[in-house]
């Protein structure tokens, strides 16, 4: 575990990452924020990508990445663009497609990066097709019936392989139960322990699971705070969020989840078989014993 994961946000302004060789360039930021086609950049996320970037190992060229629910592609650009990688995209909105694979051609990439309109819960993609699977706030992944979209990515992943995402807006760990229900998304199940336990019930083996509290409080409360300079309407969704937060309950959740070597899920079912196949010996032993007597 990185010592970013173990301290969890902490550490968010302290961090200096460029390239995976320890220190932030200007001109990272500066080629991140160009790439930023939504126009609402905030310099924390751009922390996170790079921690994304150095957990997951992305600098190197040889790397094959899926982008789950990419949006415009401003993270796979930069990625396939700044270290060279082949980068997939996907996402349901067609029109965020549209746009981003204008972009990449533009920026002359496009035969490195290619982004396809598809559902993360029927990904179109071959088996083990890649070495990472990474997502930012992916939407999809929201959905309560989520596994069955985790288990797409382990499919698609090769062994040994990463899946790594993180969510700003969703309840973290020992998120309270009554708040799900006042905020009307407990049948959602929202919150960081659910999604640490869904990760494992897809056939990943947990590697990172860290709180990003700050990073999801600074989002929420600016986001919320834009629109109030701007005269915007406060949707209740946000509000309820705000309201939340100042109330003490904590969001965010990162997760970094390795696919078992074929040799590893192997290790862990016998495992497993022989630990049942002793518990019947001797639950038999036992009763036999008692019979006797």
């Amino acid at each position: 575990m990185t010592a970013w994961a173990q301290t969890g946000l902490s550490q968010e302004s302290n961090f200096t990452q460029e390239d995976g060789h320890g220190q932030l360039s200007l001109q990272s930021l500066f080629f991140f924020f160009l790439l930023n086609l939504n126009g609402f950049f905030l310099f924390i996320f751009f922390i996170r990508t790079q921690k994304l970037i150095a957990e997951c190992e992305l600098t190197s060229p040889e790397v094959v990445c899926l982008d789950l629910c990419c949006g415009e592609g401003s993270t796979a650009i930069y990625i396939a663009e700044r270290y060279g990688g082949r980068v997939t995209g996907i996402d349901i909105v067609s029109g965020a497609i549209k746009t981003a694979n204008e972009f990449a051609k533009q920026r002359g990439i496009d035969n490195k990066v290619t982004f396809v309109e598809g559902n993360i819960f029927k990904l179109p993609f071959a088996d083990a097709s890649f070495d990472v699977v990474y997502g930012q706030d992916p939407d999809g992944l929201s959905h309560p019936e989520r596994v069955h979209a985790m288990r797409e990515v382990y499919r698609v992943l090769k062994p040994g392989g990463l899946f790594s995402f993180h969510h700003h807006w969703i309840g973290g760990f020992g998120f309270s139960e009554a708040e799900s229900n006042r905020l009307g998304e407990a049948a959602d199940r929202l919150n960081a322990d659910f999604y640490v336990s869904d990760v494992q019930d897809a056939g990943f083996r947990i590697k990172v699971a860290a709180p990003i509290y700050e990073l999801a409080d600074s989002h929420i409360i600016k986001n919320y705070q834009l629109k109030k300079e701007k005269g915007k309407d406060i949707d209740s969704w946000l509000q309820a969020r705000v309201d939340s937060i100042g109330a003490g309950h904590k969001y965010g959740v990162q997760i970094t989840a390795v696919k078992p070597l074929h040799g590893q899920e192997s290790s862990s079912r016998n495992t497993l078989l022989a630990f049942v196949a002793g518990g019947v010996l001797g639950a038999i032993l036992v009763s036999t014993l008692f019979s006797k007597n």
